[in-house]
């Protein structure tokens, strides 16, 4: 069966997608209600579902995950260059995964000299698929920085981390694959000296049940 010309699925599959449209009706009624704004949404929701719904109802998932906390605007400095933004002795981090090194992410560059960023930080206020998060960064129009803007942030305005949050950056592999199977960039601040960097996942959807969860969105300005 085909859905919007896009999606081939079997039968098994169709069913699984008409059980979370009727999850999503019905949250969607709820939220209507004082009742609605304390209930979650199922965070299991496929891509297949996420393009049968409408744009309202998509607007209305989107408000009932993310909550905008914080956001400033940072310019890149005119010496930045992917050599020195991961400069950063991995002794300054109480874990730095070991897996991440300058020469690997190098050559994943995404961020120039020059260059005028937009970052908004946005709260995870439950469990959700990355396929929903894929989706709401892309109707930010954001630009999918991974660790290159997690390290930038660092580096030029490390207060905008909240403490014990773990934040992620998704990288831009992510807005180009129709299964979520990289793992996503995250920095946890424990304290004003305390860091963690580490590449999380993958997941078929990122939690909030161990620990409170910020999605970094990127920005570019000029």
């Amino acid at each position: 069966m085909l859905i919007n010309n896009q999606f081939q699925v079997t039968k098994e599959d169709y069913i699984i997608l008409n059980k979370q449209l009727r999850d999503i009706e019905y949250m969607l009624s709820l939220g209507l209600t004082e009742q609605g704004k304390k209930s979650q949404l199922n965070p299991y929701i496929t891509m297949a579902a996420l393009k049968c719904i409408t744009n309202n109802e998509m607007h209305f998932i989107f408000n009932s995950v993310f909550e905008l906390i914080d956001g400033i605007e940072i310019e890149v400095p005119d010496d930045y260059n992917s050599t020195t933004v991961y400069n950063i002795n991995p002794k300054c981090f109480y874990y730095h995964n070991p897996d991440i090194t300058s020469e690997t992410l190098r050559t994943q560059s995404v961020i120039n000299a020059g260059e005028k960023y937009e970052i908004k930080l946005f709260k995870l206020k439950q469990t959700m698929s990355n396929h929903v998060i894929i989706e709401f960064l892309k109707s930010q129009k954001a630009d999918f920085v991974g660790l290159e803007g997690l390290y930038m942030i660092r580096r030029l305005q490390w207060k905008l981390f909240p403490i014990y949050y773990w934040s992620l950056s998704f990288p831009l592999e992510y807005s180009q694959l129709a299964s979520c199977t990289k793992k996503v960039p995250g920095v946890y601040r424990r304290s004003e000296g305390e860091w963690a960097v580490d590449l999380l996942g993958p997941f078929n959807e990122i939690s909030t049940s161990f620990c409170p969860v910020s999605l970094i969105c990127f920005n570019k300005l000029r």
